[in-house]
């Protein structure tokens, strides 16, 4: 890819991501961006390893049954702390990569107890969307019931 290609496609990415990417807790349709991306890499004829591709593609599948089954749950936000911690641990203030961070066996460990985190999180959040759906259940059955 020529450097004019190559800033045109950044160009689009940094516009796609302005667009869609509203932060953490404004419901980021994670779906959305990635169709985005995968529109973006066609358009601007950049090849990705095939891995790349198919983890793209499985993400989606995982988003849409995820919004599917439970519109409330959104993937990103539910990700957050997590995706925050890897940032902070793996990577320095100017976003450079830190190699060595990645083979930490104290990285591991805390990235190990911040997805112990986040399943806790989840579990609230389900049973707490549960008890919803119970509850309107009940109001519908008692409304059936008077009329």
């Amino acid at each position: 890819m020529d450097p004019v290609e190559r800033k045109a496609f950044t160009q689009d990415m940094i516009a796609l991501f302005e667009e869609r990417c509203r932060g953490y807790g404004n419901n980021v349709d994670v779906g959305h961006v990635l169709r985005g991306i995968l529109g973006l890499i066609r358009v601007h004829k950049v090849r990705i390893d095939a891995n790349f591709a198919t983890l793209v593609v499985n993400a989606l599948c995982i988003e849409s049954l995820a919004r599917t089954v439970c519109p409330s749950y959104n993937v990103l936000d539910a990700a957050k702390p997590l995706l925050q911690s890897y940032r902070r641990l793996c990577y320095s203030a100017d976003g450079t990569p830190r190699p060595a961070a990645r083979k930490s066996k104290l990285v591991k460990l805390w990235l190990s107890l911040m997805y112990v985190q986040k399943n806790a999180l989840d579990a609230l959040f389900f049973k707490r969307e549960g008890r919803k759906i119970r509850q309107r259940t009940e109001a519908i059955l008692t409304a059936v019931q008077t009329n």
